[in-house]
């Protein structure tokens, strides 16, 4: 089993940049690349906070703006007990398709 670091990191309306970090396994990472592929010509409404996100931003430039870092499975186990296992919020977001109808992920 391979172990990844991962850091969401995207600049909000030129005043401050938003950052999320979370640890997640090679099962995540697939998860991922999947959601990837498969959403190419897909927007999003991603909110942080009371007012601040993105409204209806192309999903690849969410998915641009993660990286992952191979990490050791001690390091995760470490990391584990401060940060979340799972990718970023943004793949729990309203997701609304080339053809404006809404669905969840």
């Amino acid at each position: 089993m391979k172990y990844y670091y991962g850091i969401f990191e995207k600049n909000w309306a030129d005043e401050f940049d938003y950052t999320e970090n979370f640890i997640c396994t090679e099962n995540e990472i697939i998860e991922f690349n999947n959601l990837k592929s498969n959403l190419k010509n897909t927007y999003v409404n991603f909110y942080f906070g009371t007012n601040e996100g993105w409204d209806e931003v192309k999903v690849q430039e969410l998915f641009n703006s993660t990286k992952f870092y191979e990490i050791s499975e001690n390091t995760f186990n470490e990391l584990k007990k401060f940060l979340r296992v799972d990718l970023p919020y943004f793949i729990d977001s309203e997701i609304i398709s080339e053809e404006d109808d809404e669905y969840e992920l």
